[in-house]
């Protein structure tokens, strides 16, 4: 079992600045050991035959051994690219979705004598339960995926992951509390971030372009003053 590094020849600043990156096994493998920027992990690795000697992390000199070990594994899931590329299919609902008639159907049951019940059956049009649905699909399907690249982390040598539980606030809690607590701990990862805000833009642009199509409808439905 490993010793708390903290024990190790350094001082507890020096513990705590190390960068994440392979080391040499402090436990005395052979091999180098993956250190978060926190704490020791349970992975290792084989010395690569190139690679130049490298200090222990919580030493005063040297760092990570370079190439491509020093890349922590399994930070871009294919889960949260799930997770933020899955409103993508609201978008597309509300792009196919007529607004403008539904707009127009609502004013036109609300003036109507029977606009309870006119009101009721808009609720049951087709694509409005289409919309709500595959709403809830994507709300359901985030809350899962967070789990599951949650545990990825945990077994990527990532210390203390974002809770995959934030996920029920809203996938873009979690998208941006998860890639701000890996880019703490290994310097990189903020990339779902940038990819988020494309996909919110993206939804921005067809929300206008359909709230003003449906506009231009309901002025157009308007009776002219004489």
């Amino acid at each position: 079992m490993l010793s708390d590094p903290t024990a190790a020849p350094g001082s507890a600043e020096a513990a705590s600045s190390a960068p994440a990156g392979w080391y040499p096994d402090p436990a005395g493998s052979g091999q180098l050991r993956w250190w978060d920027g926190v704490r020791w992990t349970e992975h290792v690795h084989p010395v690569p035959d190139a690679a130049p000697a490298a200090q222990h992390p919580l030493g005063t000199a040297g760092g990570a051994v370079a190439g491509p070990a020093t890349r922590s594994p399994g930070l871009y899931t294919w889960y949260i690219w799930a997770i933020v590329l899955l409103p993508l299919l609201s978008v597309i609902a509300l792009g196919f979705f007529d607004l403008r008639g539904f707009i127009v159907s609502s004013l036109d049951a609300s003036s109507g004598a029977a606009s309870s019940l006119a009101g009721v059956s808009l609720l049951l049009d087709p694509g409005y339960l289409a919309m709500v649905g595959i709403g809830w699909v994507v709300y359901g399907v985030t809350v899962v995926l967070a789990f599951l690249d949650w545990r990825v982390l945990q077994r990527a040598a990532v210390a203390r992951p974002f809770h995959w539980a934030w996920a029920f606030i809203g996938g873009w809690v979690y998208v941006i509390g998860r890639s701000v607590v890996v880019k703490t701990r290994t310097g990189r990862g903020l990339l779902p971030i940038w990819v988020m805000i494309a996909v919110v833009v993206i939804g921005i642009i067809v929300v206008v372009v359909k709230m003003v199509d449906a506009v231009a409808a309901v002025v157009g439905t308007m009776p002219m003053a004489p």
